[in-house]
């Protein structure tokens, strides 16, 4: 985990999974968040029945998506979380006592694994992306340094404006951030409305 784009997804199990994944990036809320902000896990039961307060854009995508429960549980070094594990359910369904404390015990254990894998991917710029990964977002971190050149703007709003253009336009910050790599999207270029997004 880190500020404007900087996150890792070391992996995902199937493709609902990388969708959840990709849809809390995205949409910078869902359990994955509130685990980080928190400092604890996140346990949502029934997306259905949900009223969707917590996470008002995150909860009918992950219905939508498939999803009918997710459960967040945060990866701690001592005092300071450096991301999460998450789960989730194609059924409503609370998690059970011992489903908790093996999520817990699983999350622990890995979590110097993970710190050990970012630290890595850090120092190797041609690091291969690890299998059913979504990617490593390393277009999202060029995107954001092309933006800031673009429009003179600090690593955050560039961020901020690379979100907000993905979702007015109903695309993933993926899609958006490759357009702009490629050359295809300029934020410099966009009128005044779209960058003020």
């Amino acid at each position: 985990m880190g500020t404007a784009g900087r996150q890792t997804t070391i992996a995902a199990s199937d493709s609902l999974a990388t969708r959840l994944e990709e849809l809390q990036f995205d949409l910078a809320e869902g359990p994955h968040w509130q685990a980080i902000a928190e400092n604890r896990a996140v346990l949502a039961a029934d997306l259905d029945s949900s009223d969707g307060d917590a996470w008002p854009v995150f909860t009918p995508a992950a219905v939508r998506a498939g999803a009918r429960a997710v459960f967040s549980f945060p990866l701690r070094l001592g005092a300071v979380v450096i991301g999460t594990v998450d789960l989730y359910r194609m059924r409503p369904g609370e998690l059970d006592r011992p489903s908790v404390e093996t999520a817990q015990v699983l999350a622990e254990a890995a979590t110097m694994a993970a710190a050990g894998l970012a630290i890595r991917s850090a120092r190797e710029s041609e690091q291969a992306e690890p299998g059913g990964a979504p990617a490593l977002r390393r277009e999202v971190h060029q995107a954001i340094g092309m933006i800031i050149v673009q429009l003179d703007v600090p690593a955050t709003d560039a961020f901020a404006r690379l979100r907000a253009h993905a979702f007015a336009a109903g695309r993933s910050v993926h899609d958006v951030a490759i357009d702009v790599v490629g050359g295809r999207l300029d934020f410099g270029s966009l009128p005044d409305r779209e960058i003020d997004t």
